[in-house]
């Protein structure tokens, strides 16, 4: 199991700042590509909620 540490958070949270609309599958396939670090979309949840930042549903 890996540690996801500083790095992948600011990584993440860079991502966030630049695209504020990113969904929750698109941060997962971001980190992944970046680092090689596959994580579910329920781990990416845990690690935005950590940071207090919520992420809403697209409406169509």
């Amino acid at each position: 199991m890996i540690k996801i540490d500083g790095n992948f958070d600011s990584l993440i949270q860079q991502q966030i700042q630049q695209k504020p609309d990113i969904l929750l599958c698109e941060l997962c396939e971001y980190l992944e590509i970046r680092t090689g670090v596959k994580v579910s979309v329920s781990t990416m949840y845990r690690i935005l909620k950590k940071f207090n930042i919520s992420r809403k549903k697209k409406s169509l």
